[in-house]
Formats: C-alpha cells, structure tokens, sequence
C-alpha cells in the first residue's frame, strides 16, 4: 500500500527526512525523480548512496538507460506494477518531479496515445531553430488556453503541447478535465516541505557546491564517453551541460557552480509553483514543524496520522 507522498524542491530536506521517516516505520522508498531514473547520474542528481539503499529499500533509481526518452506517463505503470507484486508492503513515494506525481495520483481521463517519434524530431529540430523562447511565444498565439501557465523557460512542457498541436490539431487544454484522484491511494497524504526561501536557497547553494566538488565532474565525463553524449535524454539534467563545459575547458568550475546555483533555484521556484497549483489536497509543511511533529510522535507514522489538525502545518487541514 502507499502510505505517503512526501514531496518537495529540490534540496528541501525530503531524503533525509524519508530515510528517517522509512526506517522507523518499515517503509520502502520509491523515488519520484526524473533524473534520478537514469543510471550513472548518481552524484549530479542526488541519487540515493548505497548505504542509504542498504539502510531503507529504494525503488525507481537507476534502472533507465540514459538514451531513453522517458515519459511521465510511464511512470505509473512502474509504481502499480511494484505496489501490485508486494501487497504487504508500505511504501513512501518521494520525489520533486511534479508531473511523475500528478500522473500517478491525478491520471488524465484523456489519452490520445504515444506522440510518434518523427513529430518528437520534428518539435526538437523547430526549438533549435527558433529557440525556446520564439516557440514559447507562437505558443502563446496558436494554444493560448494550452500555454497557460508555462514558464517560458519549460523546454518539457512547451515541447509536449507543440506534439501535441502537430498531432491533434487541437489545444492541450482539450485533452486535460478536472483532477480525479487515483482511488487506490485514497487516503494516502500527500506532504510539501517547503522551506523558508531564505533557507532553500542556502541549502541549493550547499549542495550544488557538495556535488561539483565530490564528484559531479567526473561523473560528467563517463557520460561524454557515449558518442552520442550531446543527445543523450539524460543528458539535459540540471547542471550536467555546466559540467561538460568544465570537462572541455570552456568554463571554470567556480563559474559553473555559480550557473548551477541559480539555475537550480530557478527551478525551485517552478517546482513550488506546480505543487501549488496541480495538487489538489496537498499538505504544505516547513520542514523543521514536520519533523518536531514526527519527533513528538517518536516518528511513528500511525502515531503522527491520528494527530488530526497538527499544530505547525500551516495549511492547519491535518488528515
């Protein structure tokens, strides 16, 4: 079964807090991270080490090639398949992929099947034509209801709601109707630590400079050891394109984790942003109120469920 949701911007504190929250209550981890899915992404993304896997069992990591394309509507079929074949265990998904989240828990009635590859090319060919930014904006002309809401830097979204105009000929909006929770996690909480902005961005910064000096470049360079690294799906994880830059002497380290850090707050802010607004029932927490409320439940989950309103949830809605 699903026990819980815990998601959140990146370097919000939500894997430390899981590991705790997991091993005190048996739970197995699965991750809702669209980089971390990638093998050999491990330092760049975050990814779980391998004595955190041998201290709680994570599931999601690691197991796509980095030359594969994956979709956010694929990764569903993953968590039902891993829920089905282990009906007596607990798990806690947790990640900052917003879009894994909502196709997971709020799936689209609508489906108008796979976008062929040749649209996928032939959007991918017009974005380096134009650039983002003038695909944005004839965007904004022909989908106005469908671009709503994008930033003009979502290389993802604006390139999905271009497949889609090219195949359907109709507005995305069309295709999307009121969020309808999954009933198989009815009951299932979904929780948003969401720091103080202030705080966030010192953890960024901490971190970011943590990977570039433990690692990062390195892991960088066996992914340009693929020929074909430039076009590698994986290869447009925050901050990997830095990296390289660094690898080619084309940047300095010391500039690519000043680019980094503010790249990564950037997508903070839209990671916030989708939380939000998409996820219908969500909780918002501070992270320090969270776990003092786990702590006084001595992080027993059943303990902390039955609270009811918790003081220090500021949406103050409980379970």
């Amino acid at each position: 079964m699903l026990a819980a949701v815990l998601c959140g911007a990146t370097a919000a504190g939500k894997s430390a807090l899981a590991l705790k929250l997991a091993e005190a209550n048996g739970f197995e981890i699965v991750s809702a991270d669209s980089r971390q899915i990638y093998r050999g992404l491990e330092v760049g993304t975050g990814a779980p080490t391998p004595a955190e896997k041998a201290q709680v069992p994570h599931h999601l990591t690691g197991f796509v090639d980095p030359a594969y394309a994956f979709s956010p509507r694929e990764f569903p079929s993953h968590v039902h398949r891993l829920l089905e074949a282990r009906p007596d265990g607990r798990f806690l998904v947790v990640g900052g992929t917003g879009l894994y989240l909502k196709e997971l828990l709020f799936p689209s009635p609508f489906d108008r099947g796979p976008t062929p590859e040749p649209i996928k090319l032939e959007v991918q060919e017009r974005i380096r034509a134009q650039g983002l930014a003038g695909m944005h904006a004839e965007l904004i002309r022909q989908d106005p209801e469908g671009a709503e809401g994008i930033h003009p830097n979502d290389a993802y979204r604006i390139a999905k709601r271009w497949e889609n105009l090219l195949l359907t000929g109709r507005s995305y909006a069309r295709f999307t109707g009121p969020p309808v929770l999954d009933p198989r996690f009815e009951g299932a909480p979904i929780l948003w630590l969401d720091p103080d902005r202030a705080d966030l961005y010192r953890r960024i910064d901490a971190r970011v400079e943590a990977m570039a000096r433990g690692g990062w470049l390195e892991e960088a360079r066996r992914l340009m050891e693929d020929p074909a690294w430039r076009t590698l799906p994986a290869f447009t994880s925050l901050g990997y394109a830095e990296m390289t830059d660094v690898a080619e002497g084309r940047m300095t380290l010391d500039r690519a984790i000043a680019d980094i850090r503010k790249k990564t707050r950037n997508y903070a802010k839209r990671q916030a942003t989708f939380f939000r607004h998409q996820l219908p029932g969500i909780e918002r927490w501070e992270r320090e109120a969270l776990e003092e409320a786990l702590r006084r439940c001595e992080w027993s989950w059943d303990a902390f469920r039955t609270l009811g309103k918790i003081p220090g949830n500021s949406e103050g809605s409980g379970f």
